[in-house]
């Protein structure tokens, strides 16, 4: 259904930051294969992994498992600074969590009826969303959605299944 593997140059930011919903949604154990602070270095062979600490050593292999995503910071002054990737990444985490919140209510049956169905609906469009997102023209088909919007209205609506469920 949706493919988790997301390349460096390959994939805009926003395939990264749903990475983590995508994961929930087709069942996967989450979007592995990816790198914090693989950089470029001295002496690392070119090619596929353009000379990344992943291909320093002449002699050494992952084969399947090599990472796709291999810089999710850039190395700075006194270490890591996190890239827009890395930033987007932790934003989708947010929203996955807020996902889990909205369907435990939902699961557990806690909700009013009304707020129930706002949840599912919610939770429907944010699936066919990603489903379209992945397959079509992302990039244009993220921002003509107002993705900013979605992502205040699930947040919103994880506070008001919380108070939901609290009653």
């Amino acid at each position: 259904l949706m493919s988790q593997r997301v390349h460096d140059r390959e994939h805009r930011t926003m395939m990264v930051r749903t990475m983590a919903e995508r994961a929930l949604l087709i069942g996967d154990d989450g979007p592995g294969r990816f790198c914090l602070d693989y950089w470029p270095v001295g002496g690392a062979k070119t090619g596929s992994h353009g000379g990344s600490l992943f291909s320093r050593w002449p002699i050494s292999s992952a084969a399947q498992r090599t990472p796709n995503l291999k810089r999710l910071s850039y190395p700075g002054p006194r270490g890591a600074i996190p890239s827009v990737k890395a930033m987007m990444f932790r934003e989708g985490l947010q929203e996955a969590e807020a996902r889990q919140v909205i369907e435990l209510a939902l699961r557990e049956g806690k909700l009013p009826g009304e707020l129930a169905k706002k949840c599912q609906k919610l939770l429907a469009g944010r699936m066919e969303f990603l489903r379209l997102y992945h397959t079509a023209r992302p990039f244009l088909y993220a921002h003509g959605r107002g993705w900013q919007a979605m992502s205040k209205e699930l947040f919103d609506l994880a506070g008001e299944a919380t108070r939901g469920v609290a009653k």
